[in-house]
């Protein structure tokens, strides 16, 4: 069986303040995500000027997704084709945010090269029993290195 990884990228900020108290990551609207304008445009106002004035605006919104999730979600401009990336969709009646937890399934947590190790205590005090390497670069390739913390209980 083959292993998978899922990786989230985010600023050491929002880790240590939202992230890793919580374990768990916020499901943004998709207002407030650029994704779709990685692909292509998307008219949406064409289709609603087409549509039956019978239909509320909620049914219109519906059907829009439901016949063009593939295109609005899931498809991207050739630049970005390179990132085999997953997404996660979730949908939702709330207007309220939306968690996913990852108490359960964050085994690791991957530093970068510019990591200041004056927050190692923070993050070793928020991620107890999870594995923290370092990224840097050897041979110009980007290489993880494990992190042994000394006051760690790991």
């Amino acid at each position: 069986m083959e292993t998978k990884t899922l990786y989230h990228y985010t600023s050491l900020a929002t880790a240590v303040e939202f992230i890793l108290p919580s374990m768990r990551l916020i499901l943004n609207p998709i207002i407030k995500t650029n994704d779709p304008r990685e692909n292509k445009p998307f008219s949406f106002m064409t289709f609603v000027e087409r549509k039956s004035k019978n239909y509320t605006q909620d049914q219109i919104l519906a059907e829009t997704i439901n016949l063009h999730s593939d295109y609005l979600f899931f498809s991207k401009l050739s630049d970005w084709e390179s990132e085999h990336e997953y997404r996660l969709i979730y949908f939702s009646k709330t207007s309220r945010d939306q968690y996913c937890s990852i108490r359960k399934s964050l085994k690791s947590i991957y530093l970068g090269v510019d990591f200041n190790f004056n927050y190692l205590p923070s993050i070793d005090h928020l991620t107890n029993r999870i594995e923290l390497y370092k990224l840097h670069f050897s041979h110009d390739k980007l290489r993880p290195k494990r992190i042994i913390y000394k006051n760690s209980s790991r």
